[in-house]
């Protein structure tokens, strides 16, 4: 996985939650994914902005 460090870095006080897939972990069966972000702010373009930079940045590996 790739781009973590830097959304902790920028986004770090925006994240509540997150889980994180493991290296080598086994693609799931559904379209939900294996991880997610939680991002909270007061203002949602806050929010909005936030998950397009992690959109854009995170990248997963698994296999």
């Amino acid at each position: 996985m790739t781009g973590l460090d830097i959304i902790g870095n920028e986004l770090g006080h925006l994240v509540t939650d997150a889980k994180i897939p493991e290296k080598g972990q086994e693609k799931g069966l559904t379209y939900e994914g294996e991880g997610y972000i939680i991002v909270r702010h007061e203002d949602t373009r806050v929010v909005k902005l936030a998950l397009e930079k992690i959109v854009s940045t995170v990248r997963v590996h698994l296999g």
